[in-house]
């Protein structure tokens, strides 16, 4: 059942508006954004859609057809309680934020689909977030700067939900464009295209079905870690960085050993990581996919030893790939769980899927999910 029948059998009506936002895949420059470095992400062609038909009260009325539930509060109760499940929660505190920058809310029955995984690291919350701001802002009638919706969708993370995340998955799944990858500046905020048409080569996500939620202290910890960081590299090097993305190579190698080792290695990854985002760049330039593949290979490596953000199924699903022969792989998102990619000859995929599974199945207790996925455009109303 698409969008419009599921919401037409539950309210007995068409929606006036369906917005479509998109997951995505961070190629390269994992734990960069909220570092102000570089990321190189793509949007993929699994989406999160919000159908809203208008009401004449203040009465918001969703359903969820992934979790089969329903919930309704009125444009006059926006604060969170603890009782809301978490994605009820997520439409809450966008309208909460719209309030806050005066976006007129007025009342509306809503239904949500979408074939992201959740918990699975694809940022299931910001396609979520993105594409009901970007429905109640048509609905709304407003005018409204589109650059401004990603800045929007992270003050949800932040300040209703309580993840301290950064803006990259936010800023692909609004911006995101079919065969080109999104390489972000998150010093400035600044992107540019990159194109990224692989032709013969597949890109295959693997969900390990090892949730991690990143909400969790995990995550909030790494940033804190960074923020540690780079406060004794300001006073080392006597600068006023606002971010570890600003600290050149030398720099850090002249100061490491004043970093507690823990420290150090949390450092050490950022600075790698954007020197392999800008790699990735070039070589995509110039068509080397092989190139890319061991710079992914690289990358998971500092991700698990460096920053300590990998789990033993995510590292088992690399090494099985490599075992296996693929171009290039690694852990994606946040990490602790989740979803690795997978680089290989789109000739090869299904029997990639045949080695995999059942090897992976042996060693973890679990039964992952293997799909070849597209590079797709940013979010849109229907």
């Amino acid at each position: 059942m698409n969008t419009i029948e599921l919401h037409k059998n539950i309210y007995d009506k068409l929606p006036r508006f369906i917005s479509q936002a998109p997951g995505r895949v961070n190629i390269i420059g994992e734990h960069t954004d909220y570092n102000g470095g570089y990321a190189l992400p793509v949007a993929i062609d699994r989406y999160i859609q919000v159908a809203l038909s208008p009401r004449k009260d203040p009465l918001i009325r969703v359903y969820s057809g992934n979790f089969q539930k329903y919930g309704e509060f009125t444009t006059r109760e926006l604060e969170r309680t603890e009782d809301d499940e978490l994605w009820l929660r997520y439409v809450k505190g966008t309208l909460w934020v719209l309030e806050d920058i005066g976006i007129p809310l007025y009342g509306a029955d809503l239904t949500i689909l979408g074939n992201v995984p959740t918990g699975a690291g694809l940022s299931s919350s910001a396609a979520l977030t993105v594409s009901l701001l970007l429905l109640f802002l048509t609905y709304a009638e407003v005018k409204y700067e589109k650059k401004l919706i990603p800045i929007y969708a992270q003050r949800v993370e932040n300040e209703y939900i309580g993840v301290n995340c950064g803006l990259m998955d936010q800023t692909i799944s609004l911006f995101g464009k079919k065969d080109n990858a999104l390489f972000i500046d998150f010093k400035n905020l600044g992107f540019s295209y990159v194109p990224f048409k692989l032709k013969d080569t597949a890109l295959l996500v693997f969900d390990t079905k090892a949730k991690r939620t990143l909400a969790s202290s995990a995550y909030n910890k790494r940033r804190s870690e960074c923020e540690e960081g780079l406060a004794i590299l300001n006073r080392c090097l006597n600068k006023d960085y606002r971010y570890l993305g600003e600290v050149e190579k030398e720099e850090f190698f002249s100061c490491r050993d004043g970093l507690p080792p823990l420290i150090r290695n949390r450092v050490k990854h950022v600075i790698g990581e954007n020197e392999r985002v800008i790699k990735v760049v070039d070589l995509l330039k110039r068509g080397d996919i092989g190139g890319v593949g061991e710079l992914l290979f690289k990358t998971h490596e500092s991700l698990a030893h460096l920053y300590e953000v990998s789990s033993f199924e995510l590292d088992t699903a690399v090494d099985l790939a490599r075992e296996f022969g693929v171009i290039g792989a690694r852990m994606t998102g946040a990490g602790f769980g989740g979803c690795t990619i997978n680089l290989l000859d789109r000739e090869k995929v299904d029997e990639f899927k045949s080695y995999i599974v059942p090897r992976y199945r042996e060693k973890t207790g679990l039964t992952p999910s293997v799909y070849e996925v597209e590079v797709s455009d940013g979010a849109h109303i229907l």
